[in-house]
């Protein structure tokens, strides 16, 4: 095992508050009635457990939707309007925009319900109810399985579970594994297919600072959209049809005009995607060492080649615009990640539990009969992992996500698996599904190709180059024609992957939709391509097979070492795409020595920072217009304009589009980003200082009413000026 020292200076400095904070954590609702109600009843919550989550009664939880499977919603009116983050929107809205009707630009605003504009592939899901299903999993389990005998084992079981929970229900169920196989949950959920935008402010509100004040405060972003959820005729989910009528949900969250005020009690509920706070030290120094910069170079290599062509024309503009705010917003996080577990010195504070974990695991021989090997097994599998983690990462985003050829071509990967299990006779009868069709239409309306080619070429020079380039045992086969047929020229390479496949010819791809055949698949030089680099990336994977399954039970025996050692902490298991409640205040920050951030911004900042020579701080004249005259309308705060605030709830990626709800089940905000300073949060949260930035809705209100003149969108919902619940 590596030696792990702290000098007594850096102990007293680093010491790990095991106590988790009330504005720390991302909870199950089911768990907050057990466990967390009496504290934020403490802090001013005025609601029962039953009014957040209820399986037996509408409650808020039936307001919180996820929204296109990666990011959060809410219903806030009876005929199913949904208001998410402008950030979320920008691809839909993108996909409508053209030269002569660019909403992106613009903004757009349905005057009524025929005017809302559909959405392919676009669903939102409601969570029906949760369960804990932890016994149902465990006391199914034998004691001597091999770890992969025991994941094997909790797959069938799960997958029973689920189908049992979903029979003869139009409903989609999954069990979610927690805290590395303790704890399972079923969730089960009612997904809806017809999902229309209804209206979304122009870029310049609702990116107002755009990459410079990105992951920044201050902040002035209108950052939301609207959509609204439609059903069949019988009020089930069902694909978009004219005669679809609005969703009337179980339950939508009430808007309030009372607004924050510091220390306010602030609850959100989202869907946050991934967490790792219980990540090793040995992980943390190859995110610095490694992953963050090798990520970062990646999307600023994709950005310049995103600027150049965006600039040449706004077709492309229109085309790539959300790509291009996806990318930029990633480069900077890691940037701002690395900078803040540097600050805040997480690796040395990781080591520092594990210091404690092993001292308290060896002065007791049976806790060292039981977790005496789990910190060596910890560094062992790393050693390994570290090896090849390069290679993982740079996969991942080059073969995987860099391009939009790449991206497709691993669509069609199930294609392939499909034709080569197929007998001969069963080939001439397989059709490609509606999915994968319509995956194919949204390509071929949203690629320019001659960006793409020079995206790939770019990212793969970066692969090719930086992966393993002196002895090359990680380079897949295919990389041996960069130097034999191309001279090191990867342009050339991308000129004849882009020329030669049939992902790059709309008429050939439909030809092989329309009669899939093995052989033009696997002589397709895209594809060949992408099964090189997977076929390296199995090979690796069952190289890594022997680690990644030591550690995943090393982390188990970790995590239930902890509970052990702090009887009296209320621990929470990292995000994984699942309901999650985080409760806490409105509230500032002192980021750095002699700086305060206050809560909350106005109006009088946007005013403050707009420049007409700075795309990113241009602000439409109408916006001016209303300030100039304080025409604000109900929605002021004493004469001022509220744009955004702060709160101290546990957010990350996925709870962009989160309600802020006040202490009587009021809507009072919306969740759109993080502050600068709390970027090492999805590692390790830092109290004094990590903050969610929210939208407030007044802000929202304004802007919907006021600025875009589409009173009877606020007219559908219940704005409330004091509380009713």
């Amino acid at each position: 095992m590596k030696t792990k020292i702290l000098i007594s200076f850096l102990a007293s400095i680093l010491f790990f508050n095991f106590n988790v904070r009330s504005d720390e954590g991302m909870w199950l609702p089911l768990m907050a009635k057990m466990a967390n109600y009496d504290e934020m009843k403490s802090l001013g919550l005025n609601l029962s457990p039953e009014e957040i989550y209820s399986f037996n009664r509408s409650s808020i939880k039936d307001a919180v939707v996820l929204f296109s499977d990666y990011s959060t919603g809410s219903v806030i009116s009876r005929e199913g309007l949904l208001i998410t983050s402008h950030n979320t929107a920008l691809d839909y809205i993108q996909n409508h925009s053209s030269i002569n009707n660019d909403f992106v630009r613009s903004g757009f605003w349905a005057r009524d319900k025929t005017e809302e504009l559909e959405n392919p592939g676009l669903t939102v899901s409601f969570l029906v109810r949760m369960e804990n299903v932890t016994d149902q999993v465990l006391s199914k389990l034998r004691n001597n399985l091999t770890e992969a005998d025991r994941i094997k084992r909790i797959t069938d079981i799960k997958s029973k579970i689920e189908s049992k929970a979903v029979d003869k229900t139009h409903y989609t169920a999954e069990v979610k594994s927690f805290c590395n196989d303790m704890e399972f949950y079923l969730f089960v959920y009612e997904t809806f297919l017809d999902v229309r935008l209804v209206g979304a402010p122009p870029i310049s509100i609702g990116k107002f600072g755009g990459d410079q004040d990105n992951w920044m405060w201050p902040r002035h972003c209108g950052d939301f959209a609207l959509f609204r959820i439609y059903t069949g005729p019988d009020g089930k989910p069902a694909k978009y049809a004219k005669d679809n009528k609005p969703l009337i949900p179980k339950y939508h969250l009430p808007v309030s005009l009372d607004g924050i005020e510091e220390n306010n009690f602030a609850m959100t509920l989202g869907y946050p995607i991934k967490t790792d706070r219980y990540l090793y030290s040995n992980g943390v120094d190859i995110k610095l060492r490694e992953t963050n910069p090798a990520l970062k170079k990646l999307k600023e290599k994709k950005l310049k080649v995103l600027l150049v062509s965006m600039d040449e024309s706004d077709k492309i503009r229109l085309l790539y615009t959300a790509k291009y705010n996806q990318a930029s917003n990633y480069s900077k996080f890691y940037l701002g990640q690395s900078k803040q577990l540097r600050r805040f010195q997480v690796y040395e504070k990781k080591m520092q539990l594990e210091n404690e974990f092993e001292n308290w695991v060896n002065s007791n021989s049976e806790r060292h009969q039981k977790y005496g090997s789990v910190l060596s097994d910890i560094d062992q599998a790393y050693q390994q992992i570290d090896k090849h983690n390069l290679f993982k990462e740079y996969f991942k985003e080059v073969i995987c996500s860099g391009s939009d050829l790449m991206v497709l071509v691993n669509q069609f990967y199930p294609v392939y698996t499909d034709l080569t299990t197929h007998s001969k006779k069963s080939r001439k009868t397989y059709e490609v599904s509606e999915d994968l069709k319509e995956s194919v239409r949204d390509y071929v309306r949203t690629v320019d190709f001659e960006t793409d080619k020079k995206i790939f070429g770019e990212l793969f020079e970066l692969f090719y180059t930086n992966v393993d380039s002196t002895t090359k045992e990680q380079h897949p086969d295919i990389f041996s024609l960069i130097p034999a047929e191309y001279s090191n020229n990867f342009d050339w390479f991308a000129n004849t992957l882009y020329s030669k496949s049939l992902f790059t010819n709309y008429d050939a791809l439909w030809d092989f939709i329309n009669n899939p055949n093995l052989h033009v698949l696997e002589n397709d030089f895209a594809f060949q391509l992408l099964h090189s680099c997977k076929m390296k990336a199995n090979e690796i994977d069952e190289k890594l097979e022997a680690s990644h399954l030591q550690l995943n039970q090393a982390n188990r025996l970790f995590k239930q070492g902890l509970r052990e050692m702090n009887p009296g902490n209320n621990y929470y298991c990292d995000a994984n795409s699942t309901m999650r409640l985080s409760y806490g205040k409105v509230l500032g920050c002192e980021p750095m020595d002699g700086m305060v951030n206050e809560y909350y911004t106005t109006l009088s900042g946007v005013m403050e920072k707009q420049d007409p020579d700075d795309p990113e701080f241009v602000i439409p004249e109408k916006l001016a217009e209303l300030y100039n005259n304080r025409d604000y309308g109900r929605y002021s705060d004493n004469g001022h304009m509220n744009v955004c605030f702060l709160t101290n709830n546990d957010v990350t990626a996925g709870s962009a589009g989160s309600p802020v709800i006040n202490a009587d089940g009021q809507m009072v905000g919306l969740v759109f980003d993080l502050n600068w300073e709390g970027m090492s949060g999805d590692l390790m949260y830092e109290p004094d200082v990590y903050r969610a930035i929210n939208v407030d809705m007044r802000y929202v209100l304004f802007i919907i009413d006021k600025f875009a003149g589409a009173k009877h969108l606020v007219d559908e919902m219940r704005v409330e000026r004091k509380s009713t619940i």
